[in-house]
């Protein structure tokens, strides 16, 4: 059986993105660790304000997520009044949302 990762490479978005990489594991740990800034960083782990706040602050620290990054994610707003839109709205004051589901926060410059 394939893993969710496998069939994930295999859908035409990611035909469309051949150089689009695919990274797993602890998102903050992974974002604090980054030597060098992303070009997009789609962030979909926990749906709480605390994970969402540490991952954007990780990558923000260690400039994973720079001035040209494009920062965006899902699960904007759910059942439950999850922290997603809460983080964001506080970390990410000039992004956008779409169907309220969708956030994205562009460059400034």
């Amino acid at each position: 059986a394939k893993s969710w990762e496998d069939l994930l490479l295999e859908t035409e978005a990611a035909k469309n993105a051949p150089l689009a990489v695919l990274h797993t594991g602890n998102s903050i740990d992974f974002l604090g660790a980054a030597t060098t800034a992303y070009d997009f960083v789609y962030l979909d782990t926990a749906h709480d304000y605390d994970t969402v706040k540490r991952e954007i602050e990780a990558g923000r620290k260690s400039g994973a997520i720079g001035p040209n990054t494009i920062l965006a994610g899902d699960d904007y707003s759910g059942p439950g009044h999850w922290g997603v839109k809460q983080a964001v709205e506080e970390f990410c004051p000039s992004h956008f949302a779409l169907y309220n589901r969708i956030w994205i926060d562009f460059p400034k410059s």
